[in-house]
């Protein structure tokens, strides 16, 4: 049973790439609807009004 850790952590590692793939594709379709880069607005905007 060795190798059970070893597809735990692939399967991990799969979740997370999934989930950033998602995320970056989600970011390009509409921004405006994540808080990541809406905030990255909000940051542009405040740094540009200094």
């Amino acid at each position: 049973m060795t190798t059970s850790p070893w597809l735990a952590a692939i399967a991990t590692l799969g979740i997370i790439a999934a989930y950033e793939g998602w995320l970056a594709i989600a970011q390009r379709l509409a921004p405006g609807r994540l808080a990541r880069s809406a905030h990255a607005s909000l940051r542009e905007d405040w740094f540009a009004a200094i």
